[in-house]
């Protein structure tokens, strides 16, 4: 945090749930669901499934408001 100077406030990582698909393809319905029930932040959203990483991670990460407006990281992968 101190190295980024974020604040505690700006972390969207500190409460995550990690939903596992069987297919690559499964992510993205996955991914309408959740956004189907729950507000989601646009800005926070990344789809390595889509670009994978150079070391070959894929998976979809979206940020959605849960109980009480609290951000909770949400990671999509096989």
């Amino acid at each position: 945090m101190q190295k980024k100077h974020l604040e505690f406030s700006g972390l969207y990582d500190v409460r995550a749930v990690r939903i596992i698909v069987q297919k690559l393809q499964d992510c993205y319905t996955a991914l309408g669901i959740v956004h189907t029930h729950f507000k989601h932040l646009p800005k926070e959203f990344d789809d390595y499934v889509a670009n994978p990483k150079p070391n070959g991670y894929q998976s979809i990460h979206t940020v959605v408001l849960g109980k009480g407006g609290k951000p909770i990281e949400v990671q999509i992968r096989t």
